[in-house]
C-alpha cells in the first residue's frame, strides 16, 4: 500500500513538473513567434509602407483588368489590413521614439531608425553614432523588444 501511494505521488509530481515545462516552452516559443513577426514588420517595414501609398493607383489598375469581384475584394480587404497594421506599427514607433527621447537615450531609438526604416548598414550606423560595432545590434534589439511589447500586448510578456 504504502509502495502505491509513492509511485502515484512520484506519478502526480513528474505530471506536473512536466506539464510546468511545457507550458514555460511554449510561452518561450510564442514569445519568439512574436519577437520574429516584430523583426519581420521592421525588416519590411519600406516595402509595405510603399505598398499601402499606392493603395488607390492599385485598386484602379486592377478593376480596370479584371472582373472577377472576389479577387478584387480580396486584394482590397489585403490592402485595408495592412493600412491598419502599418498605422499601428507608426503609433508604436512615435510611443518609443518619445519614451527613448524622455529617457535621454534617443541615440538607441536612432540606430534602430537608421537600421529599419533608413535601411543604413551597421558601417554607416557605427560611423554616424560613433559607438563599437555591436552597439548597433544590441540597441536595435533592444528597441525591437519594445516595440514587440507595444503591438503584441501582455502577450509579447509571455503572461
Amino acid at each position: 500500500m504504502i509502495d502505491n501511494i509513492n509511485i502515484d505521488e512520484v506519478i502526480s509530481k513528474a505530471t506536473k513538473e512536466a506539464i510546468r515545462e511545457y507550458d514555460k516552452e511554449k510561452s518561450i516559443i510564442q514569445k519568439d513567434k512574436r519577437l520574429h513577426n516584430t523583426r519581420l514588420l521592421m525588416k519590411n517595414y519600406n516595402k509595405l509602407k510603399e505598398h499601402i501609398e499606392n493603395v488607390n493607383v492599385d485598386l484602379d489598375i486592377e478593376v480596370d483588368n479584371v472582373d472577377d469581384e472576389v479577387w478584387i475584394t480580396s486584394i482590397t480587404r489585403t490592402k485595408l489590413r495592412t493600412m491598419k497594421m502599418m498605422a499601428y506599427v507608426d503609433s508604436a514607433l512615435k510611443i518609443l521614439k518619445r519614451r527613448f527621447r524622455k529617457e535621454c537615450i534617443e541615440y538607441k531609438y536612432r540606430a534602430f531608425e537608421m537600421y529599419y526604416i533608413e535601411e543604413k548598414s551597421n558601417e554607416e550606423i557605427i560611423g554616424t553614432l560613433k559607438c563599437g560595432k555591436n552597439q548597433p545590434k544590441i540597441w536595435s534589439d533592444l528597441v525591437l523588444n519594445e516595440l514587440s511589447t507595444l503591438l503584441w500586448g501582455i502577450e509579447a510578456l509571455g503572461m
